[in-house]
């Protein structure tokens, strides 16, 4: 059986929102504050202690989850206790620390306690899995969430941003930020590489993912690549029109440096098509490989 086949309208939905026909490496750094992430998703940034849970890539679900103060007071005990020595190296030992604990509290609520590590093509649509868009602005509710209860010393809750070099087949990639205060220096805090309740991986903004540091030998930081079981497989501008082609036959492609208006018209036809449908043994299948 082609699973590709069966996935292609999902996947090439969730390629074109994420802006990632550039073959180029870019990184999507914004400015602002975490509200504006928010903004560009459409989706409810925390209110007081309430957040809206992503799940089903690029936030096509969202489910309130609201903290009690007793998880609250167990979110401030797990950052006071990994953060004896006070060090911002430990703070975001503790960060990891919380993350964890709050991704098994929330999912074991809305159900993405069974989100799968990485990317899973087939999940696009179900509310129980996420991508890294989900788990970017998940992780900043939950942060921003910590920090109204002063739980940082040392960093502050920054705006998530994304990366993606085509050339060296690394899909667009988002994940949630956090600055060091002393050095304004930015960090990753990325659970999309494992599965939900595992702490995240965190590090310096620019190792992650893409190791911006050596221009000369670019490439994924050894952090990332043994946590990557589920990441996309790389896919060069041939492989992509040839896709396209399958899926809108007749459509021309867009240009070779397409606008967002070029990207959102695309993707406007992709959704449009009655997506295919599934075999009744694709569950199955699916529990099978797990």
């Amino acid at each position: 059986m082609n699973f590709r086949r069966i996935a292609y309208r999902s996947t090439l939905g969730l390629l074109l929102a994420t802006g990632a026909l550039s073959l180029g490496g870019c990184t999507y750094e914004r400015e602002g504050p975490p509200e504006l992430h928010f903004v560009h998703f459409k989706t409810g940034a925390p209110q007081n202690d309430t957040v809206m849970v992503c799940s089903a890539y690029g936030c096509q679900h969202q489910t309130p989850f609201t903290f009690t103060e007793n998880d609250i007071r167990q979110i401030a005990t797990i950052m006071d206790t990994a953060r004896y020595r006070d060090t911002a190296e430990e703070e975001r030992e503790a960060i990891g620390e919380a993350i964890a604990w709050i991704e098994h509290r929330v999912g074991a609520a809305t159900g993405t306690d069974r989100d799968r590590p990485g990317l899973d093509i087939l999940g696009s649509g179900d509310r129980t899995q996420q991508d890294c868009v989900d788990e970017a602005t998940n992780t900043t509710s939950y942060l921003m969430v910590m920090e109204r209860y002063a739980m940082f010393r040392h960093h502050k809750v920054a705006r998530p941003f994304a990366k993606g070099n085509m050339i060296l087949g690394k899909w667009v990639h988002w994940g949630a930020m956090v600055e060091e205060r002393m050095t304004g220096k930015k960090y990753a805090v990325d659970s999309f590489f494992h599965a939900n309740g595992k702490p995240p991986v965190i590090m310096a903004a620019d190792r992650w993912y893409i190791d911006d540091t050596d221009p000369a030998t670019p490439g994924q930081s050894t952090a990332v690549a043994s946590a990557t079981p589920g990441a996309p497989q790389p896919m060069d501008r041939e492989d992509f029109d040839k896709l396209l082609e399958r899926v809108l036959p007749g459509n021309p492609p867009p240009p070779r440096d397409p606008s967002s208006d070029d990207l959102t018209r695309l993707l406007e036809r992709v959704l449009s098509k009655p997506a295919a449908p599934r075999p009744a043994a694709l569950g199955y299948a699916r529990n099978a490989n797990r």
